[in-house]
């Protein structure tokens, strides 16, 4: 069973250890996949800190982690960007952070699963931008 998710991973933390932990318990080949450069920008002034490249590296060599690609982006927004990982990757399980109906629709077109981490109890919600406002 193949499992997507993606993110940022620019400042790796606890939350994107139990999401890679979450989203592989789900199937036996994860796929992650790094948010590119561009949309990284959108974060903050500084962002992203490591290139997607570097990102790809480090996220990759996380126990569990199969396979990391980075989907290239245009201007969509985030779900649009979400449904383009969706029909570019094809898995049969998605893990997103948050619901959206157009998504969900989506997915059950294409006949993939979509697990929504937030609704998973135990999360650790912590997220990069936390982290991020500590530095400044």
């Amino acid at each position: 069973m193949k499992v997507l998710t993606a993110g940022g991973f620019d400042i790796i933390h606890t939350g994107h250890i139990f999401r890679l932990k979450v989203a592989k318990a789900f199937g036996d080949y994860l796929i992650v996949n790094i948010t590119p450069d561009n949309r990284m920008k959108r974060k903050g002034k500084n962002r992203p800190y490591l290139s997607e490249e570097e990102r790809q590296v480090i996220v990759y060599n996380i126990k569990g982690v199969d396979e990391v690609v980075c989907v290239p982006s245009e201007d969509e927004d985030h779900f649009g960007y979400e449904m383009k990982l969706v029909e570019t990757i094809r898995p049969n399980v998605f893990l997103t952070e948050k619901y959206d109906k157009r998504l969900d629709n989506f997915c059950k077109r294409l006949d993939c699963r979509l697990i929504i981490l937030n609704e998973i109890q135990g999360i650790d919600k912590k997220h990069s931008s936390d982290i991020d406002a500590k530095l400044d």
